[in-house]
This record gives structure tokens, C-alpha cells and sequence, in this order.
């Protein structure tokens, strides 16, 4: 059963009451659903965040990526995204498109749901797809508040913020990175999976260089990249208890309309 249900924004209530917090309630089928880790995000975010990383990542690294922004960032757009942007030419990197990696996390979930149900592999499943999802409220809710500059669709400098916006492809929608922050919580998830973190994160890095044109300064990559770790880690602690058999499958996709596409939840179960 396929039940779609379109994102009207990052305060959206998804079959489930957001008092439900607490990790114990384990035998709750709705208990690891994205509002809930929304809520503790903004009610705590130094403890189901910040507290992945210690105070030096987030600090003194930030600080110097911040200022040397300008320069990083015309580096990386003139040098590495060439770099880049040829080799996929040459076939040599393969571009990996958003849907192209949300309906492989489908078709794994499906094929483990009929032919294979293997417990890990549900774990692997549930706990990418939140974080998927976690990261693409926390990322797209910072975009808006905070309103900074990007790179190429402005000229404004790396030092233009607080332009509030609710065009989410706006040129005020470069911090931080959405792709870093999804790619990296993806690839926390995978690492944690096959109890190689490192491995993981080569996976993250490979897959998030692949993109070029992200069009935002190396102060938006880096905290994505952060973030990313950050929830990939809170959603594997949260639920690296739970038995997923039974639950419902959340899945983020990407809707066609006539003008554009349009994020959406798929809710999957089957009987």
C-alpha cells in the first residue's frame, strides 16, 4: 500500500503526535517518524546535534572556512568543478541524481520486504530514509531563516545574510548545503551499517563531489557536511534498537507536475 503525501513545509505533522519523544517507547509503529526528530532538534539541538561533534570541529575549522570563503570557494568553482565536469565527460564519474538514489533505497526496501527479510537490511532502509528526510527539513529550514547569498546566482559576497525566503532554488538559499547534508547522513548510515565509518565517508565524499554546479561558498559544504554526521548519527542512536520488520517504510521522492517537481513522502507497508 502507497500512500503519498505532499511536504506543505518543514512544520509538517505526519501521522503521528509530535509528544511522542521518548526513545524507549520502542513498541510505538509511528515512534521514528520525521516530526518527532524535528521536535527534538529545535527543542534540544545541542544535545541531538552540536553533541556529535566536540567544540573544536565546530568552531575553529568553521571560523577559518568562513573567512577564507571567498577565496575557497572561486578555487573550488574554477579548478575542482572543472576538474569534475570533465571527467563525467569522460565517463569516468557517473552523476548520481537525487532520484536516482531515493528509488534504489526503494527497490532495496521492496526487494528486502518480498524475497529477502533480512533484519539489518530493514534497519539499513528505515534509518536512510529518515535521515534522508531529517536532513532535507533541518537543511531547507536553515536555507530559509537565514538567507544567504549563493555564489553564482548573486553578487552579493559571502557576507550577505538574513534574506528570508520561501523560494527554496532562490538565489538566498546557500547555507548550508542541502546535498552535503543528505549525502553525508546517508553515508553516516552506510558506515555505521557495515561498521566502517571510514568507508562511509569516502562514500559520502565520492558521491557529493560527483555533483557539480552546487552553487554554494565551502562554509555552506562544511556545515552540511556536519549536519549530515550529526543526524546521521542521532538517527542511528535513536532506533539502533528497534526491530523494523513491522513498521512503516518512509520514503522521499520527488513529484512531476507541468511547472516542476516537488518533494513528497511516500508511506509503504506491506501486509
Amino acid at each position: 500500500m502507497v500512500v503519498i503525501i505532499n511536504l506543505l513545509g518543514p512544520t509538517i505533522n505526519v501521522f503521528c503526535d509530535s509528544q511522542f519523544t521518548d526513545f524507549e517507547k520502542e513498541s510505538n509503529k509511528y515512534n521514528y517518524i520525521i516530526v518527532n526528530d524535528l521536535w527534538d532538534f529545535i527543542r534540544s539541538p545541542g544535545k541531538n546535534i552540536l553533541s556529535h561533534h566536540n567544540f573544536f570541529t565546530w568552531t575553529i575549522p568553521t571560523f577559518i572556512l568562513f573567512g577564507l570563503d571567498y577565496k575557497l570557494t572561486h578555487f573550488y568553482i574554477n579548478e575542482v568543478e572543472v576538474v569534475i565536469r570533465n571527467a563525467r565527460e569522460e565517463g569516468y564519474i557517473v552523476s548520481l541524481d537525487d532520484s536516482l538514489i531515493f528509488n534504489c533505497l526503494k527497490a532495496l526496501h521492496i526487494l528486502n520486504a518480498v524475497y529477502l527479510d533480512n533484519c539489518k537490511l530493514y534497519r539499513f532502509t528505515h534509518m536512510a530514509s529518515e535521515a534522508i528526510i531529517d536532513s532535507y527539513f533541518v537543511s531547507q529550514s536553515i536555507k530559509m531563516l537565514t538567507g544567504r547569498a549563493r555564489p553564482i546566482l548573486s553578487d552579493e559576497g559571502p557576507n550577505s545574510w538574513l534574506h528570508p525566503t520561501l523560494d527554496p532554488m532562490g538565489k538566498h538559499t546557500s547555507f548550508p548545503s542541502l546535498h552535503a547534508t543528505y549525502f553525508f547522513s546517508l553515508s553516516t548510515i552506510i558506515g555505521k551499517s557495515i561498521n566502517n565509518e571510514i568507508m562511509g565517508d569516502v562514500i559520502g565524499i565520492v558521491s557529493y563531489f560527483s555533483v557539480v554546479g552546487h552553487n554554494h561558498w565551502i562554509s555552506d559544504m562544511w556545515i552540511g557536511y556536519l549536519l549530515g554526521k550529526s543526524i546521521g548519527n542521532y538517527v542511528w542512536n535513536k532506533n539502533k534498537h528497534i526491530d523494523f520488520r513491522d513498521k512503516w517504510w518512509l520514503h522521499f521522492t520527488f513529484r512531476q507536475d507541468i511547472l516542476s517537481s516537488y518533494p513528497s513522502i511516500c508511506i509503504l507497508k506491506f501486509f
